[in-house]
């Protein structure tokens, strides 16, 4: 089944483009369903940036998936 990743934000620099590697890591490396390597990726991103530059929501809460949960 067809499945999206969107943002309900823009978000500017390279906070993007880092949380979308590891959620590619997550289904390609870890044989992990979207869903789940999607949440893998954003539970990395904040623990991995806690207190860093990108360890607010803004930068990591705004993405979603919309299609196939599983």
């Amino acid at each position: 089944m067809p499945r999206v990743v969107a943002s309900l934000w823009q978000i500017n620099g390279d906070a993007p483009a880092e949380l979308m590697k590891e959620f590619y890591k997550g289904m390609l490396v870890k044989k992990l369903t979207p869903s789940a390597a999607l949440r893998a990726a954003e539970l990395e991103f904040w623990r991995k940036e806690k207190g860093g530059k990108w360890s607010a929501p803004y930068y990591w809460a705004a993405f979603l998936l919309q299609g196939d949960w599983e």
